[in-house]
């Protein structure tokens, strides 16, 4: 869905479809502009707004809504709460919060990811390691040094959306990278269960670290999440993330994360140039932002994925 209008009945109309019912107060005598971008995707709803000058008051949202500004700032209050939100915060909304932002400049430009509290519960249960009934309840807003995993998340997730050959249709992709933006705002936003989720005691041993070890390096497609490492292990994440790094010295993604840029190097030492990609190969292995993937690979490997995948083909001519 695409929009531009400078009708304020018409911008309201269009955030109704794709937010929930609001009000747009717009000042007088002056040019009101509203761009609304919105990919639905199978399990969250991404969208980009471009906002002028004006005052929008919002009714009980239906599901969670994390905003983060890339451009201009603006005044936001939720649950009788004020707090000013910049460009380098973030807000996440959650279902039943009535929202009064205020615009206070033109050109304010803010990225939005919508999900239902099913899938919340789902990852918050896979964190916690029991079933959860009640959804978590955010804090409104976040401060930089705790946004910055989540914006990276959400701005590879833009960029994958717009790219020419973009990611939202490979369902398995965009499930794993939705399930990382969840993932992030229930380690890092403060909500009902970060007491739960921060509290728990150390208490694994080695035998459990070398056991997840050989499953992660024997399917490292069959995680997603640090919660789903915690799941596997039978651990809470904070007992996971100390155990790898008292005996392995990283942490459970990033120890993830390099057994499959392994996986990928010997997938595009094997292949064949002429029938696949090194983005082809990279997404297989669950790497979502190519431009990423390529650097961690030159830092690891010494070469690009491209000079990999073609090193086969230059051996067959010599």
């Amino acid at each position: 869905m695409e929009l531009r209008t400078t009708d304020p009945d018409a911008a309201a109309a269009a955030l109704a479809d794709e937010y929930t019912d609001v009000t747009i107060q717009a000042p007088r005598g002056r040019r009101f502009v509203m761009e609304l971008d919105a990919f639905p995707l199978p399990q969250l709803r991404y969208g980009q707004l471009i906002f002028s000058e004006s005052r929008v008051l919002t009714r009980a949202y239906p599901s969670y809504n994390l905003c983060v500004p890339v451009g201009g700032s603006l005044l936001a209050t939720a649950d009788d709460v004020d707090d000013v939100v910049s460009g380098t915060d973030l807000v996440m909304i959650s279902p039943g919060s009535r929202i009064d932002a205020r615009y206070p400049l033109d050109g304010v430009v803010l990225r939005t990811v919508q999900f239902d509290a099913d899938l919340a519960l789902t990852e918050l249960s896979a964190l916690l390691g029991r079933c959860v009934a009640t959804p978590p309840r955010f804090r409104f807003a976040m401060r930089p040094a705790a946004s910055a995993s989540i914006r990276r998340a959400v701005a590879i997730l833009n960029d994958e959306l717009r790219a020419a050959t973009p990611i939202a249709g490979e369902p398995v992709l965009i499930d794993r990278l939705s399930r990382v933006i969840i993932s992030a705002l229930l380690l890092g936003q403060t909500h009902t269960y970060s007491a739960e989720l921060q509290g728990r005691p150390y208490v694994e041993g080695p035998r459990t670290i070398r056991a997840l070890v050989s499953r992660l390096e024997a399917d490292p497609l069959a995680f997603a999440t640090v919660g789903d490492l915690a799941a596997a292990a039978g651990l809470s994440v904070r007992a996971l993330q100390d155990g790898f790094r008292r005996h392995l010295g990283v942490s459970p993604m990033r120890h993830l994360r390099q057994a499959r840029l392994d996986r990928a190097h010997q997938a595009l030492l094997a292949a064949d140039p002429r029938a696949v990609t090194a983005t082809a190969i990279a997404h297989a292995w669950g790497f979502a932002h190519y431009g990423r993937f390529a650097g961690e690979y030159r830092a690891r490997f010494g070469v690009t994925p491209t000079q990999s995948l073609r090193r086969t083909r230059a051996d067959e001519h010599r």
